[in-house]
């Protein structure tokens, strides 16, 4: 029973160690698409909002689904996803640039990707 306890463990430190190893920032241009739209963003910008569902995906934690092209398929709406990473990189609780009416979607998308309405919104 012990030896199983080590062999897990040693697992988990191995599989933590190369998540750690591949969630490093860096300036690499990941090509995703989003919505049938070939969009492009750092990996640095996607993995910023630490605690977030979007920086764990692009941190290396989950498997990406990666098309034959090297991009990645990632299953939401253009629009919103850009308007995410418009957030982040504006570093700002407002989100004034939408529209009345976008705001509640984009409240939504942000909630999605892991971002607290209460911490990360205005």
């Amino acid at each position: 029973m012990r030896d199983s306890a080590e062999k897990d463990h040693t697992e988990w430190e191995e599989k933590k160690a190369w998540a750690a190893e591949v969630s490093q920032p860096t300036d690499e241009i990941m090509r995703l698409r989003v919505g049938g739209e070939i969009i492009e963003a750092s990996k640095r910008t996607l993995v910023a909002p630490t605690g977030t569902r979007l920086a764990e995906v692009f941190s290396g934690v989950h498997p990406l689904k990666v098309e034959k092209d090297g991009t990645i398929f990632v299953d939401d709406n253009s629009g919103m996803f850009k308007s995410v990473l418009t957030y982040i990189k504006q570093g700002e609780a407002d989100i004034d640039f939408t529209t009345k009416q976008d705001r509640p979607k984009l409240i939504k998308e942000l909630n999605f990707w892991g971002f607290n309405s209460d911490k990360h919104l205005a």
